[in-house]
């Protein structure tokens, strides 16, 4: 009799549990989760027209304002509107950005260029003002070959030169001990060995770069008009 007793207290103790959660699923969201669906709705509409024209407009930008060259117009912009352009001058600046200078003597040219940037039915203008510089005696850069180039800068010579003797006295920075090694071998594949010669070129290896460093000193005395003068003479440096 218990069991029975048992069996429906369970049963209705089920029905009850079911039928709470079924509540729970269907309950009604609250707003916070009304709030995400709706940005989530918003965010996957696509931009609008307006919205599309004014960031397009606003990306447009021109590093100079002073110009000598052709300028690069944009013809659309980065989200699909269509740009197109107004000169105030087209004799100097086209609608297209060919640039016409003005002659050398002449006046600098202002001219304001009209942007119409445009999507269905919305467009916007933005406008831009650029001043033509007139041509000068100033041509374009030419390019050279580094051999046909002639350094004549004293200071970049004196500084040249500074470098090379510093580079004859480094010799005499090396120890010994690191020279003596390579030496011998190239001495003994030379078979010069205990030789006059060997001797005569480790005393120059020593003694040359000192001396150099000591000497420079009095050719750099010589008048730069004595080494005219053996030009005028004739003599090919």
């Amino acid at each position: 009799m218990n069991v029975k007793r048992y069996q429906k207290w369970f049963k209705s103790g089920l029905a009850i549990v079911m039928a709470g959660a079924m509540m729970i699923g269907t309950a009604v969201p609250n707003a916070a989760t009304i709030s995400q669906a709706a940005d989530s709705a918003a965010s996957e509409q696509p931009a609008s027209a307006q919205a599309i024209v004014s960031s397009d407009a606003a990306d447009i930008k021109f590093s100079e304002k002073h110009i000598v060259s052709d300028l690069t117009l944009p013809v659309q912009g980065a989200k699909g509107s269509k740009i197109s352009w107004k000169s105030s001058n087209e004799s100097v600046i086209a609608n297209d950005g060919k640039v016409t200078r003005p002659k050398k003597g002449e006046p600098d040219n202002e001219v304001i260029l009209e942007g119409t940037i445009k999507m269905d039915d919305y467009a916007k203008t933005r406008k831009f003002t650029f001043v033509v510089l007139a041509d000068s005696e100033i041509g374009p850069a030419e390019q050279f070959e580094l051999d046909e180039v002639e350094v004549l800068d004293s200071y970049y010579l004196s500084a040249q030169k500074e470098d090379i003797a510093f580079q004859i006295l480094s010799f005499k920075f090396a120890p010994e001990i690191l020279v003596v090694l390579p030496l011998f071998m190239i001495y003994q594949k030379l078979h010069i060995y205990d030789t006059y010669f060997g001797l005569i070129w480790v005393y120059q290896l020593i003694s040359m770069p000192l001396l150099i460093w000591v000497v420079r000193g009095y050719f750099e005395d010589i008048s730069v008009e004595i080494e005219y003068a053996a030009q005028v003479d004739g003599y090919i440096g």
